[in-house]
């Protein structure tokens, strides 16, 4: 019988969302080792799946293949917005600012309202597609909006908040209809 493979890549998104979890637990219980672990697991994220020029996804071997998409790069800026405020680390949310200037370059769509799940450098892929709907997790363009939102307030930028205004606005009326397709909206 032949033994089954293993599945032994690092995820930039799910490890974003455990950077999450373990800093908003760590204030709510009050424990400083949870938050040392965050900023540690936070600080891998940000020295691997860099190569350079470009985000990655995934991380086996010490070596990244695939570039980062909309729920990779939206899940990392909420983990630094996240772990900046809870640690009391400015430095955090500049570098979270420093990534959304990223992403807006490109993952935007035309109008710049909302954005593409896929990067403009993926030349891989036939149609850049934009989803608006949550899954088992927050869809990445909430996430983004929450993010504009955040940032809006840190940075004293408006035109974060005009963003984050324009995605709400857009979603409004789907949201109405059906609120458990737009939960985190």
């Amino acid at each position: 019988r032949v033994a089954p493979r293993l599945d032994n890549k690092i995820l930039l998104s799910w490890n974003a969302l455990m950077v999450v979890a373990l800093a908003k637990c760590a204030k709510a219980l009050n424990r400083a080792d949870w938050l040392e672990l965050a900023k540690q697991n936070l600080d891998f994220l940000l020295g691997n799946f860099f190569d350079g020029k470009d985000w990655k996804r995934s991380l086996t071997s010490d070596h990244t293949k695939i570039s980062a998409t909309l729920e990779d790069m939206a899940y990392l800026i909420k983990a630094l917005l996240v772990l900046g405020e809870q640690s009391i680390n400015y430095e955090y949310i500049l570098k979270a600012a420093s990534l959304l200037e990223w992403v807006n370059l490109n993952f935007s769509d035309e109008t710049k309202c909302f954005y593409y799940f896929s990067s403009k450098t993926q030349e891989d892929i036939l149609v850049r597609k934009i989803d608006t709907y949550d899954g088992v997790i927050p869809f990445v363009n909430a996430v983004m909006a929450e993010n504009l939102l955040i940032l809006s307030k840190w940075l004293e930028q408006e035109a974060l908040q005009e963003r984050c205004n324009a995605m709400l606005a857009s979603m409004s009326s789907k949201a109405k209809h059906y609120p458990g397709s737009f939960a985190y909206w």
